[in-house]
């Protein structure tokens, strides 16, 4: 699939929060975004972690409260590596 067709879709996570709109797709990361009224949150989450997909949404396996932990970075990571 073109990476490229994921972007503007709605991510989640494995409780079906929202954890953004897809911004970016690495060959390592997927980059997503999400915009509140004094916040925005950004997710540098690792393509592995991508459980499925559909024409306007990506799941991935991961909490919200994970991402927020491990992947709420400022900058893109160097590489991600599964473990």
């Amino acid at each position: 699939m073109d990476c490229n067709a994921l972007l503007k879709r709605q991510a989640r996570d494995i409780n079906d929060e929202e954890l953004g709109v897809v911004q970016e797709v690495d060959p390592n990361y997927v980059l997503t975004q999400k915009v509140m009224s004094n916040n925005t949150e950004k997710f540098y989450l690792p393509k592995y972690l991508l459980e499925r997909f559909n024409l306007n949404l990506l799941w991935f396996k991961i909490s919200k409260e994970e991402a927020k932990n491990g992947f709420m970075i400022s900058s893109p990571p160097l590489a991600v590596t599964e473990s």
